[in-house]
């Protein structure tokens, strides 16, 4: 156990961060994988990855967790719209600055999807 926490306060001593959140999106359809991809927030950048898809291609739409809050409004009521549309081909990634924290939606088709995905924390060390 000391040995663990040595390790950790020397990645940290360093000023490197271990902290961040990541998101996995996966949905299958007759036992193969739709859509396989993941989202890393850390120190400001996320980093969006397409691992598998049944099209050859993740497309992505990110939204600001506000739009579509729990707090009574309507997952379409999002004045500002999406703040990236983007798609990637299985094996691709792409970093995106991230200010705020947000909502990824992840599908195999370029459709427009409401702002009621999941919301992504940014990462504590920014």
């Amino acid at each position: 156990m000391k040995f663990i926490a040595a390790c950790c306060l020397a990645v940290l001593s360093m000023g490197c961060s271990i902290s961040g959140s990541t998101h996995v999106h996966r949905t299958f359809g007759e036992g193969q994988a739709d859509v396989y991809s993941k989202a890393r927030v850390r120190d400001g950048t996320a980093r969006f990855r397409c691992i598998d898809s049944g099209t050859g291609q993740c497309h992505y739409t990110v939204y600001s967790a506000a739009c579509g809050a729990s707090d009574g409004t309507e997952p379409s009521a999002c004045p500002r719209g999406p703040l990236a549309r983007f798609t990637l081909a299985e094996g691709e990634t792409r970093d995106l600055a991230a200010a705020e924290r947000f909502r990824i939606c992840v599908r195999t088709d370029a459709v427009l999807p409401d702002p009621d995905c999941r919301v992504l924390e940014l990462s504590a060390a920014q």
